[in-house]
């Protein structure tokens, strides 16, 4: 390779580096994991503070007669979530006494005009959840009522609603094939709403994972939520058990709007009798909200320029 086409590759290069560090809206992510623990006068911690594409502090809601506790961990006991995360923040919630209860932890995202992130372009959430709660005990999380969702909304003031467009739920062991299908207990769904705001029970809108929810397990979560064409992906894997990602594709948003709502949400929901007294328990860790890879794939041409460049002999 002669010098003039090996300096020009490198400019080639150097230029997409440089385009990375001038184009935030590519490059950008919005992220937490609790690395500053306890406080209210910086961004990662809880309950946190507005800043780094994150509109709001940590916020909490519960129904009327339902309990929750947020508590931030650290890792000195070793029961961080994964080896090397951190501080997780466990949330235990039910409900106090008979009858049905609701409880949410989220975060306002949504930053038009002050985060580098296009909202109206493609972008990508991951998380990680433990479940706590000892689902496999006899007699424990068989209601119907009972689950963990994770999804977005408008507010945190509720279960995922007709502002929703993506929502995972993990279903208890009784479904009776009321509010979830009965195919789907005691597993991980993904709904597909068909952008009409509303829910509905058919086998046909829940995607079955056949990924179990069990105690102790820690599974990761992706969704890819595709604003212009008002649908997304979504997956999972049980990592405590090694397993392989479960996906699905191109589902429709649960909302009938264009626009995407401005809370992640993490919920539980308890229903529970006069005899019935378990509550939802889990803890989450790594929230990453990530921009379209444009920049990654600018980077990963003007690498592939430079290789080829650097392979390509005169013609003699």
């Amino acid at each position: 390779m002669s010098r003039r086409t090996f300096c020009l590759a490198l400019g080639g290069l150097l230029i997409a580096v440089l385009a990375i560090g001038t184009a935030p809206a590519m490059a950008e992510m919005v992220s937490a994991d609790f690395t500053a623990g306890i406080t209210t006068t910086e961004v990662d911690g809880y309950a946190g503070m507005a800043g780094d594409g994150w509109t709001t502090a940590w916020g909490e809601w519960k129904s009327g007669s339902a309990t929750k506790t947020m508590t931030l961990r650290t890792p000195i006991d070793g029961t961080e979530l994964k080896s090397g995360l951190g501080n997780y923040l466990e949330v235990v919630g039910g409900q106090n006494g008979s009858g049905t209860g609701s409880f949410t932890v989220g975060r306002s995202f949504k930053t038009v005009g002050k985060t580098p992130i296009d909202w109206t372009k493609e972008y990508t959430i991951r998380f990680t959840v433990r479940i706590d709660e000892d689902v496999d005990a006899e007699g424990a999380f068989t209601n119907v009522e009972e689950r963990y969702q994770f999804y977005d909304r408008a507010n945190l003031s509720g279960v995922p609603d007709a502002t929703s467009t993506f929502v995972i739920s993990g279903i208890s062991k009784s479904t009776a094939g009321t509010v979830f299908p009965a195919g789907v207990a005691g597993e991980w769904t993904f709904f597909d709403g068909l952008r009409t705001g509303s829910w509905d029970t058919s086998a046909e809108r829940h995607f079955n994972t056949d990924v179990a929810l069990r105690t102790g397990h820690v599974y990761d979560f992706e969704v890819v939520v595709k604003p212009e064409t008002q649908s997304y992906d979504a997956a999972v894997r049980d990592f405590t058990a090694d397993g392989s990602w479960v996906r699905a594709y191109n589902l429709a948003w649960r909302t009938s709007a264009t626009e995407i709502p401005t809370y992640l949400v993490f919920a539980g929901r308890d229903g529970q009798t006069a005899t019935d007294s378990d509550n939802r328990a889990f803890s989450f860790d790594a929230i990453a909200i990530v921009p379209e890879p444009g920049t990654l794939l600018m980077l990963l041409g003007a690498l592939a320029a430079l290789g080829v460049a650097t392979q390509r002999r005169p013609v003699r």
